[in-house]
């Protein structure tokens, strides 16, 4: 599923989220949708399912993820103050990061990965 333009990985995410609708009619035009972006793009639900179970991409190390905060802070705009603080911190943060911390700095450096900068 790596091969999805970042449009396409945005339509599906909002498309499993209508899913959870409480009207019958928009969980069924998800569904209907969902499975004809997958089929656009050559893929189906056992595609997707399988790209679900395989565990995130690890990109934060112990060696560089202070790195990682700094590169994210060259693209502060697309942060918010609380996102960015945390950053600033982790970047000159000496001792090695909980495993939360570690999760969300992975997820800003996605974010910014995806913003394509």
């Amino acid at each position: 599923m790596s091969d999805l333009s970042k449009s396409e990985i945005e339509k599906i995410s909002k498309l499993l989220l209508m899913l959870s609708s409480d009207k019958s009619g928009e969980v069924s035009a998800a569904a209907s949708a969902l499975i004809r972006v997958l089929k656009a793009n050559g893929k189906d639900l056992h595609d997707l399912t399988a790209a679900l179970r395989q565990p995130p991409i690890k990109i934060v190390y112990e060696e560089d993820w202070r790195n990682v905060a700094k590169e994210c802070l060259n693209c502060r705009s697309i942060f918010s103050e609380k996102e960015q603080k945390f950053l600033q911190d982790m970047s000159h943060q000496m001792r090695d990061p909980t495993e939360k911390q570690e999760n969300w700095l992975r997820i800003l450096h996605d974010k910014m990965r995806r913003s394509g900068r």
